[in-house]
């Protein structure tokens, strides 16, 4: 049975506080905590000014790209927000996020890279959870992709690094599916909301 604290949920809200403060200081008060969420995971990506040019209207991703580091989330709000001890809020955000196939093989190629870590006794269950396996496929396209994997993990077994590592490189080298990435930052902050 998962434990679910007034701490975690705390560290949740003020989280959210703290990115819906930022982003609508920087990009305006219309914006739903939901889009803030997800543009300030965009920006945090290294793909950010693609990624935000696809998320936002063009003169909202002109400012957002000309203050992606300022609005960009920090890595204590990823651990709150997706962490190994949160918890979503809303599941039925990756209700469809899961029937798309290239959701689907990016999650596969993801779980083959930490084969060992993901049949340890703890990851297999964390891994197991829509939420998880949607924030370590974002956290692969950030800069310090082995810090948020391990926040939503727990832990990553060291044999894993090499082809956690190969993966990376590989995914530097494709083209940004865009499309898959909104989709993902979309269900993932639908969920935390």
């Amino acid at each position: 049975m998962e434990v679910f604290s007034a701490d975690i949920s705390k560290k949740r809200t003020d989280a959210l506080a703290q990115i819906r403060a930022r982003t609508r200081e920087n990009l305006g008060s219309w914006l739903d905590d939901h889009d803030a969420i997800a543009i300030a995971i965009g920006a945090a990506t290294r793909v950010a000014d693609e990624l935000l040019e696809y998320l936002c209207a063009r003169t909202i991703a002109k400012k957002a790209i000309q203050n992606a580091k300022s609005i960009a989330i920090t890595s204590d709000e990823w651990n709150n927000l997706f962490g190994y001890e949160a918890r979503p809020v809303r599941m039925s955000a990756f209700e469809h996020l899961v029937r798309e196939a290239a959701y689907g093989q990016a999650t596969r190629d993801l779980g083959d890279a930490l084969k060992t870590t993901v049949e340890e006794t703890e990851q297999k269950d964390i891994w197991s959870r829509p939420m998880t396996q949607a924030a370590c496929t974002i956290a692969m396209h950030m800069e310090s992709h082995e810090t948020h994997m391990s926040s939503c993990l727990g832990n990553i077994v060291r044999s894993d690094l090499r082809r956690l590592e190969d993966l990376h490189c590989r995914l530097e080298d494709e083209s940004t599916d865009c499309m898959l990435i909104g989709a993902t930052l979309n269900a993932l902050s639908m969920a935390v909301v």
